[in-house]
């Protein structure tokens, strides 16, 4: 990892002098990397695979990585910087509480692992912040890493976005009979309940260079998600808000720090199929 940072991340940074002087920056990033898990390389193998396995066209390779990479570093952030101080730490609950709590997690993430395949196609943020409170668990903070703002970001943080999304998911969770076929011991009728706090609120990490303007963010124009200018407009002073109230925070790395990064683990992933062969 000491590779990653001194070559490739030196070389996109060359350009900005202020990156080789800030050396609290690069020993925060090496620190983030080294987090990472030491078979990083052969997971996003899999992750590649499951993609191509589930995709019935071509899609591209790095633009898929890139938001896998971004969530794998925001994670190792949080584990040594507590990037996100609002989500569940182990040492706060109980081991059943704890456990339950991460399955939840599962199972808003990819409810088709838990048999649940008519609900993979909503759109699920990637982590959440959830507390318990008498029989019931409480997704307070839903929380979503973006390496761009675009239409689609607009749409996700509507309310026929992930609200929509996580209510559904609930809906059907909360009156299940036969939870325990589905490995959700401890939910369904007769057990434990989740749902939405009355305070639900939505939040994004962005790269650290992200500008919150209305000409950086994405038009998605030709899809439907399309923005015109005063949607546009409308959205950059939403998301300047939610900066200002500290639910849209920016990560050590740069957008141009995990393009980087992911060429890195595209070329290794590369070895080691050469390597199987």
């Amino acid at each position: 990892m000491d590779r990653l940072v001194d070559v490739n991340l030196r070389d996109v940074n060359a350009r900005d002098p202020e990156y080789g002087q800030d050396k609290e920056l690069i020993r925060r990033q090496r620190r983030i990397l080294h987090q990472l898990s030491p078979n990083i390389i052969e997971e996003l193998q899999g992750h590649l695979q499951a993609a191509h396995n589930e995709q019935w066209h071509e899609f591209n390779e790095k633009l898929m990585l890139k938001g896998e990479v971004f969530e794998r570093l925001l994670e190792a952030e949080d584990q040594l910087y507590d990037l996100f101080p609002e989500t569940i730490r182990p040492e706060e609950e109980t081991e059943d509480k704890q456990r339950v709590g991460e399955t939840i997690l599962g199972l808003m993430q990819n409810p088709g692992r838990f048999g649940f395949d008519d609900m993979d196609s909503l759109s699920n943020p990637d982590l959440f912040s959830i507390r318990f409170e008498g029989d019931s668990y409480i997704i307070e903070t839903s929380i979503e890493a973006k390496t761009h703002l675009d239409g689609r970001t607009r749409h996700q943080l509507s309310d026929m976005g992930f609200r929509r999304a996580i209510n559904i998911i609930l809906d059907k969770i909360n009156s299940l009979e036969d939870s325990s076929k589905h490995g959700l011991d401890g939910l369904g009728i007769g057990g434990h309940a989740i749902r939405l706090s009355d305070k639900y609120k939505q939040s994004i990490t962005v790269p650290r260079n992200t500008q919150i303007t209305p000409n950086s963010i994405g038009r998605s124009f030709g899809t439907k998600y399309a923005m015109n200018n005063e949607q546009t407009d409308r959205f950059s002073r939403d998301l300047q808000e939610m900066e200002s109230q500290g639910l849209l925070k920016k990560a050590c790395f740069s957008n141009e720090d995990i393009g980087a990064i992911t060429d890195f683990f595209l070329d290794e992933i590369n070895k080691l199929v050469e390597a199987q062969k």
